[in-house]
C-alpha cells in the first residue's frame, strides 16, 4: 500500500470518531443533566425542598376541595403528612402534593405536611377550615345526613340548605322536617336564611318540623311572613330562635312543647289578632313554656329578646 493511500484512511478515521464523539455530547461537563432534571445547576448537586404553600383556602363540607402543595429543590418530591390530620374526606396524592376530595365534617383541621426529596426534607404547619355544608335539594341533605354518625346536641352538625320548598311537613320522609324526624339521634342547626317561600309548610294535623327533637337551632329566611300551624310542636331541642321583622303572624301551637326554648328574639311587630293564644303553648297544659305572648304584646314589650330560665314559665325581656 502506497503511503499515501494509509495517511488518507488514518485521516478518514478520525474525522468519523471526532465527528460521532460530538453528536453524543461527549467531554463537555457544562451540558444539561437531565438525570437532575435541571434542578441542579449543572452541578449534579440535588437541592433539598423548601415548601413555598403559605397558606390553604377554606372549604365546605360536602363540597368538593382540590388545592396543591408547592415547593422548590430538585425533583422529584415526595409529599406526606407528618402530623396531625386532614380533614375528614380530604387525602394528599404523594407524588403531585394535591389535596383533594370532599370534606364530610366541619371543623379547624390543623397539620404538617412534608416534602422530601434525596438531598432532604422540609416540613410546614398548615391549617383548613371545613365549614357549614350546602345543599340544594332535601334528597342530598338525607342522603348526607343519613351516613352521618350519631352525635349529641352539643355537637349538632350546622347545616345550610337553599331549596325552593321544603317537601311538606315532618311526617312525609322526603321533607326537611321529615329528615331530620326519622334520624332522631343526629342533631341538627338549620341554616335556611337564604331561601324565598314565605311560609312553612303544614295542614291541619302536623307542622313543618314538628316533633324534631333533634332540631337543636334554626335560622328562618327573612321572606317568611308566618309562622303556621304547628311548625315546630315539640321540637324539644330548640333552644333559641330569632322571629324575623317580615313574620307578621304566629299561629296556635307554633312552639308549643318546644321545652329547651329559652331565648327568642323578635325583630318585627305582631298585633294581638295575629299572634294566637297558643301560639307557645296555653297555660295549665302540657307543653306550655310560658307568658311569652303576653310579654311581648304589654306596655314595654315588642321587638326585643326575651329569655327565661329553663325551669321558669316567666319570660323578661333583656333589651
Amino acid at each position: 500500500m502506497k503511503k499515501s493511500n494509509l495517511w488518507t484512511g488514518i485521516l478518514a478515521i478520525t474525522l468519523v470518531f471526532t465527528m460521532a464523539i460530538t453528536a453524543c455530547g461527549g467531554g463537555d461537563d457544562g451540558g444539561d443533566n437531565n438525570n437532575n432534571n435541571g434542578n441542579n445547576n449543572g452541578t449534579g448537586t440535588a437541592t433539598a425542598p423548601a415548601i413555598t404553600t403559605t397558606a390553604l383556602p377554606d372549604g365546605k363540607a360536602n363540597t368538593e376541595y382540590s388545592q396543591t402543595l408547592t415547593a422548590t429543590g430538585s425533583t422529584p418530591i415526595t409529599w406526606s403528612v407528618d402530623s396531625g390530620a386532614l380533614p375528614t374526606g380530604l387525602t394528599l396524592a404523594p407524588t403531585t402534593g394535591i389535596i383533594s376530595g370532599t370534606p364530610t365534617t366541619e371543623n379547624t383541621f390543623t397539620f404538617t405536611v412534608k416534602a422530601t426529596n434525596a438531598a432532604g426534607s422540609n416540613t410546614k404547619e398548615l391549617l383548613i377550615v371545613i365549614g357549614t355544608p350546602i345543599f340544594t335539594s332535601v334528597a342530598a341533605f338525607r342522603t348526607w345526613l343519613t351516613a352521618q354518625p350519631d352525635n349529641t346536641a352539643e355537637t349538632a352538625y350546622s347545616v345550610k340548605l337553599n331549596v325552593s320548598d321544603l317537601g311538606g311537613d315532618s311526617f312525609n320522609s322526603g321533607s326537611a322536617g321529615g329528615t331530620i324526624r326519622d334520624r332522631r339521634n343526629k342533631y341538627v342547626t338549620l341554616d335556611l336564611s337564604e331561601n324565598t317561600f314565605t311560609s312553612f309548610p303544614s295542614n291541619s294535623s302536623c307542622g313543618a318540623f314538628e316533633r324534631c327533637s333533634n332540631l337543636t337551632g334554626i335560622i328562618i329566611p327573612n321572606s317568611v311572613t308566618s309562622i303556621g300551624f304547628r311548625t315546630f310542636y315539640e321540637c324539644t331541642g330548640l333552644s333559641s330562635v330569632i322571629i324575623p321583622n317580615n313574620i307578621t303572624s304566629i299561629e296556635n301551637i307554633a312552639f308549643e312543647g318546644c321545652t329547651s326554648l329559652i331565648i327568642v328574639t323578635f325583630q318585627g311587630t305582631i298585633t294581638s289578632a295575629k299572634f294566637e293564644s297558643r301560639a307557645f303553648g296555653r297555660s295549665g297544659i302540657s307543653g306550655y313554656i310560658g307568658d311569652l305572648r303576653d310579654k311581648y304584646l304589654a306596655t314595654g314589650g315588642g321587638i326585643g329578646t326575651y329569655t327565661r330560665n329553663s325551669t321558669s314559665t316567666t319570660w323578661t325581656k333583656q333589651n
